[in-house]
């Protein structure tokens, strides 16, 4: 279920990219051809991000919490000013503004998975 959850999500990545997009006229294959690349070059950050998870420290100088949630706000802005909704993004902004105002917007962004994660 957890693959299934990864694929659901970066292929739901790729209809906002392509909503987003067909707003300028781009054909949805063409779109698709440049998020396959896209993906690609970004899938190896998996095994970096899965370190920090796995060391714990949110320490290590890469991107942060508050980083994060700013260029989120622009891909939100760009969405909504080209007529598509953001309710794919809406759960990730509030997840990173919830890690913010509980002081850990300096911390490395996948940070998050403690917001993921439900105390059993």
């Amino acid at each position: 279920m957890a693959l299934l959850a990864a694929m659901d999500l970066m292929l739901l990545g790729q209809l906002q990219a392509v909503a987003m997009m067909r707003t300028v006229g781009v054909p949805a294959a063409d779109t698709a051809g440049e998020v396959e690349a896209w993906l690609a070059a970004m899938l190896p950050h998996g095994r970096a991000v899965a370190a920090i998870v796995d060391g714990g420290a949110y320490d290590t100088g890469g991107q942060s919490v508050d980083f994060d949630r700013r260029g989120l706000a622009s891909i939100i802005t760009a969405s909504r000013e080209q007529g598509v909704s953001a309710a794919l993004l809406e759960p990730h902004e509030r997840l990173l503004a919830e890690l913010s105002a509980a002081g850990h917007g300096g911390d490395d962004w996948p940070r998050i998975i403690d917001r993921l994660t439900i105390p059993r």
